[in-house]
């Protein structure tokens, strides 16, 4: 298959934003194997998710050029819409540790309820997909007859109608579930560092609260890109998909720094490290 030059700008710009993610996982693991805590190994496989989903969004342009067949293109293009919301409930465990405060009863109930979207639209996608759908039946009245249950026609549900009806009935759950979490781990995040007085504990709280909003406003740049009827050949769509991806790895960086506060962040805030006012009060005496 041929090469067009947008194809290769969706590639070549997924694999750059790609590359972003994996440093972070990479400093995520560092992190992880010098504390070897619950928190920062939440932190790290959920942004080894969100790595799944920029390597496998940026393969899909690869393997159309190669000519893979759509239905595997498909699948991909699926696992990288869901698996965004797996690295979503990691954060909401770990914000559970540190900035919400819901008791045991709610997270597994969020937890739950993630799992049963996750589970419901793969199962569908997959099925649809791949068209593996013999077994599964949808009764019709035939035209011009009444609704008598000896008049109804067996028709069989064909790969596709499963295909969008998976697409439809997840990306609702999906859709609101991220907003709904990173809006309730956003705004306590902005009041916990409004009650806070410790310079480094607020300015953290701050990132967080802020790399939230670049997360949801990048998300929101996908409904311009898709609502609006673009005229064929208009630039605008590359622009957009290429500003979404870049405002997700701005979000996933201020996020990484707003949770893991890495000791020269915190040296910069604090305005001097411990040694050197020490240093200068031992002069001045």
């Amino acid at each position: 298959m041929a090469v067009n030059s947008l194809t290769m700008f969706y590639s070549t710009f997924g694999w750059i934003t790609t590359l972003f993610n994996l440093i972070l996982i990479g400093a995520l693991l560092i992190r992880f194997l010098q504390k070897k805590t619950i928190g920062t190994l939440l932190l790290f496989f959920a942004y080894v998710f969100v790595g799944v989903t920029s390597i496998l969004a940026a393969l899909v342009y690869n393997l159309e050029v190669a000519g893979v067949s759509l239905s595997t293109q498909t699948l991909l293009q699926m696992i990288a819409s869901i698996a965004p919301l797996l690295s979503l409930t990691l954060i909401y465990i770990f914000s559970c540790r540190h900035i919400l405060r819901d008791n045991e009863l709610l997270k597994t109930l969020h937890t739950i309820v993630i799992s049963i979207v996750v589970g419901f639209g793969l199962t569908l996608f997959v099925l649809g997909a791949f068209n593996i759908t013999p077994q599964f039946t949808n009764f019709i009245v035939p035209e011009g007859e009444k609704a008598s249950w000896w008049q109804i026609k067996r028709v069989p549900i064909t790969g596709t109608t499963l295909y969008n009806f998976s697409i439809t009935a997840i990306s609702p759950p999906v859709i609101l579930s991220q907003i709904y979490i990173n809006l309730r781990v956003g705004i306590r995040s902005f009041v916990l560092a409004k009650r806070t007085s410790k310079a480094v504990r607020k300015r953290g709280l701050q990132l967080i609260g802020w790399g939230l909003i670049t997360y949801l406003l990048a998300g929101i740049i996908i409904t311009l890109e898709i609502s609006i009827h673009w005229p064929t050949g208009s630039a605008m769509p590359p622009i957009l998909w290429a500003l979404r991806k870049l405002g997700f790895v701005v979000a996933y960086i201020i996020l990484y720094l707003g949770w893991i506060m890495p000791e020269w962040l915190r040296r910069r805030i604090r305005g001097k490290t411990w040694f050197e006012m020490q240093y200068k009060n031992v002069r001045v005496s």
